[in-house]
């Protein structure tokens, strides 16, 4: 074969595995660009051309982030659209109607990377794609976490259970069920300070927590106003229901670790 012939090989298998790359893809294989309409939004593109307040529609003297009519005296809002990316001007509601959009929008990239993480079928990701309403479409993504987390904690594969955990908690975050995300980023806490491994064994040489989830368990504790005491019997129930015979410590011992990370900002 000659050195031409190897470029023209290579260039072929490289543009095959991209192929397959695009079709594995649910975002693409979807049209998921395609179904997001943005119709409702020309006219505040053309406000934005025009410098038109949004509100009485009458000419503007300013622009900015957030500005006011000095005609209505009405606030106005600048936002880029997520998808066509131009600008737009926008009244109180229709910011809050637009950062709807954007949420749903999120939570879908979000979930159907979750779900090619977790193989889950055309027929399971496509309640997620059509479903404009949060529950709906992340249900079938917490029923195939839970049975996959069930699976790895009867192989004793328990970095990958910790790992799918943890995806079950960002769920119920993305559902705006925060309670029961604080209960599940606390007992993956607890697994973290144990030092989870694939292997079927725990380690707590090196175990440490992971920034990232302390971040946003100190977010949310603080949005549902729980206080130390709240916190510390919240993470020594959840962390006794995953107490399992293979951990080195248990609750009450990594109790002490956990606060003194939790405190530190």
């Amino acid at each position: 074969m000659g050195f031409l012939d190897s470029i023209v090989k290579k260039a072929e298998k490289a543009k095959k595995e991209k192929a397959n790359q695009t079709h594995s893809d649910p975002w693409i294989r979807f049209n998921v660009e395609q179904m997001i309409d943005d119709s409702a939004f020309i006219a505040n593109y053309d406000y934005f051309i025009n410098k038109t307040c949004p509100n009485c529609e009458l000419p503007l003297k300013q622009e900015a982030k957030k500005s006011i009519c000095s005609e209505c005296k009405e606030t106005i809002y600048t936002e880029r659209h997520f998808k066509t990316k131009k600008q737009m001007l926008l009244t109180k509601e229709q910011l809050a109607r637009y950062e709807i959009e954007v949420k749903h929008y999120k939570d879908l990239k979000w979930a159907l990377q979750l779900a090619t993480e977790f193989r889950l079928t055309d027929r399971e990701i496509k309640p997620i794609v059509k479903s404009t309403q949060v529950n709906a479409k992340f249900a079938a993504l917490w029923v195939v976490a839970n049975e996959i987390a069930i699976q790895y904690a009867r192989k004793t594969k328990w970095l990958s259970y910790r790992n799918t955990r943890l995806s079950m908690g960002d769920i119920l975050f993305r559902e705006g069920q925060k309670e029961k995300a604080v209960g599940f980023y606390l007992s993956v806490c607890f697994l973290d300070l144990n030092g989870p491994n694939d292997d079927g064994t725990y380690n707590t040489d090196g175990a440490s927590l992971k920034k990232g989830v302390l971040q946003t368990i100190r977010k949310l504790t603080e949005e549902l106003g729980m206080d130390d005491e709240t916190v510390k019997d919240t993470y020594l129930s959840v962390s006794q229901l995953e107490k399992n015979r293979f951990m080195p410590l248990t609750p009450e011992e990594t109790w002490d670790i956990f606060i003194r990370e939790f405190k530190k900002k």
